[in-house]
This record gives structure tokens, C-alpha cells and sequence, in this order.
């Protein structure tokens, strides 16, 4: 977990509105401490789902099939 915040505080400075940036995961948790505007999943290299913040933690109730 110290890890998981050491990474995304660096990232969080690092962003701001004029940057864009893309991260890919298969570990929800480090989502917990980034300040993401969208999510997306993608399954068998298709976005099959759009939403905010909102999503992991669907996505982690419900899980993604």
C-alpha cells in the first residue's frame, strides 16, 4: 500500500489540465489514490464499458463480465 501511494501522489503532482495521461491496470487499487476524470474497461482489446470514478467500484461489486 506505501507503495501504491508513493506512485500516485508522483503521478497526481505530475498531472494537471493541460497533460493527458494513460494508465493501464489490472490492480484497482491504486485507482483509490489517483484523481482520475474517466475509467475504462476493456475486454479482448475493445472499450466495452465508459464511466467515472464510479465504475471501479462496480466493477469491483459486480465484477466486469
Amino acid at each position: 500500500i506505501d507503495a501504491l501511494k508513493t506512485v500516485s501522489k508522483k503521478i497526481n503532482e505530475f498531472m494537471n489540465k493541460d497533460k493527458t495521461m494513460l494508465i493501464i491496470t489490472h490492480h484497482a487499487k491504486i485507482l483509490d489514490y489517483l484523481n482520475v476524470d474517466k475509467v475504462f474497461l476493456i475486454s479482448e482489446g475493445k472499450i466495452v464499458k465508459e464511466g467515472d470514478k464510479k465504475l471501479i467500484k462496480e466493477i469491483e461489486v459486480k465484477g466486469y463480465k
